[in-house]
């Protein structure tokens, strides 16, 4: 379910002034609205056809795309440009946009891999294993879906793993140590070659 994350990251793009200020009371209750909605569904009190369910894939997973790679460049436009400008919440908020960017891209790609194999398996219960009415068919189909399930959830956590603020304060780190045994090695070459 990407709605509730590309709704909290376009607020984030948006009122990247105040955002840092701001309660999470949006996001919640655009994730109430989306349970709503799954639970509706769920329950057959809300029924959608076949071909309905395609499309809103097909749109769920291209909206993503789209509003994804507009917010990313927004906001490396925004953290690129004008940092004298800035003050330092919005220096601060517009960085931690940029930061989070990179797990939520990858999970991004992570959830398409998993929406175009939820696509895959939907299509298949709906015109090869529903119109058969055989539970074999069912049973082997139910088993494939939930072993794939099972290791996209899996892989779903990486992208968090990678990206975690500890890794990225021991490379920043690695970085400055490298800078300064650099810059140390350069300053003996030119003292040799004076010399």
């Amino acid at each position: 379910m990407q709605v509730s994350l590309v709704v909290e990251r376009i607020c984030a793009t948006v009122f990247y002034k105040t955002y840092a200020f701001w309660n999470c009371t949006t996001t919640i209750a655009v994730i109430a609205l989306c349970w709503i909605w799954v639970i509706l569904l769920g329950t057959e009190m809300v029924t959608l056809t076949g071909s309905v369910v395609v499309v809103m894939f097909v749109i769920g997973i291209l909206g993503a795309i789209i509003i994804y790679v507009i917010l990313i460049r927004i906001n490396y436009t925004r953290y690129h440009n004008g940092l004298a400008k800035q003050t330092l919440d919005v220096r601060h908020q517009l960085f931690e946009n940029v930061k989070s960017l990179y797990p939520i891209v990858s999970n991004l790609i992570i959830e398409i891999v998993f929406n175009i194999h939820t696509f895959i398996c939907v299509y298949i219960l709906l015109y090869v294993v529903k119109p058969s009415d055989d539970i074999v068919v069912y049973e082997i189909q139910d088993s494939i879906y939930n072993i794939i399930r099972a290791i996209i959830l899996v892989v779903y956590c990486l992208p968090f793993l990678v990206f975690t603020e500890s890794r990225q304060k021991t490379r920043f780190l690695r970085k400055i140590d490298n800078q300064e045994l650099n810059g140390s090695n350069l300053y003996f070459q030119q003292f040799q070659k004076h010399w």
